[in-house]
């Protein structure tokens, strides 16, 4: 699990860093570090906290990570003597800068996305758990499917099948059609599950799950022969 740079250096040598630092304060969406210059120095950010964001080729902004009390900000460029990779925003409480909660809901899931990649599934699973809720509360079922998706893949990956057959049938049940575009991977990972656990698991999932049985089009579908989309292994 991600530990801030305070809790792994000790809050001693935290505090002659800190006192070797002249003391600044900036306003809320002030900028810290801007992506692409030169780094020439370090951060440390003793109070509040800063949204660090990758910008693309076309302009599009993506939250990498959120920082608070007690972090480094900008070291590795420092180290590296290389242009800065992404960008430190210094941010409002409650998410204020981030706008709706759909929004909101959107940068939880990317936090969760970015921790799946490095590996930090639980931190990934507290990320998504925290845009499940959201976007549940609003209302918004494109945000809610996805995240039921990514947490189905992110068990099955994990070898927790019986948690991913639930999440890939929470997907899989928000829509009438199958595959829905709107599943994304959902439908080819029940199907794949379905291969795995077999169609009577399936059957008794989905009763439990949703309170009716098995769909007909949802078992031909998971009975069909895979095509070049279902990928995994059995």
């Amino acid at each position: 699990m991600y530990q801030p740079h305070i809790t792994v250096i000790g809050e001693q040598l935290w505090s002659q860093l800190r006192d070797l630092a002249p003391r600044r304060s900036r306003p809320a969406h002030s900028v810290l570090l801007r992506q692409g210059n030169p780094g020439t120095h370090v951060i440390l950010l003793d109070s509040g906290s800063t949204l660090v964001t990758l910008t693309g080729q076309s302009g599009e902004r993506t939250l990498l990570a959120v920082r608070g009390a007690g972090e480094l900000l900008g070291e590795l460029a420092v180290l590296g003597s290389e242009p800065r990779s992404a960008s430190s925003l210094r941010r409002r409480r409650a998410w204020e800068d981030l706008g709706s909660r759909p929004g909101m809901a959107s940068s939880y899931h990317q936090l969760g996305t970015v921790a799946q990649a490095q590996g930090r599934l639980e931190d990934a699973e507290d990320w998504y758990r925290k845009a499940l809720t959201i976007d549940e509360e609003v209302g918004n079922r494109p945000g809610t499917v996805l995240t039921f998706a990514q947490l189905g893949l992110q068990a099955e990956a994990g070898d927790d099948t019986g948690q991913a057959l639930v999440w890939a049938i929470k997907c899989v049940a928000l829509f009438d059609a199958i595959p829905h575009p709107m599943t994304g991977m959902g439908p080819v990972q029940l199907r794949r599950l379905t291969r795995r656990l077999g169609i009577a698991t399936v059957e008794n999932a989905w009763q439990q799950e949703t309170g009716n049985p098995l769909p007909g089009p949802v078992r031909a579908y998971v009975l069909a022969e895979p095509d070049a989309t279902d990928t995994g292994t059995d």
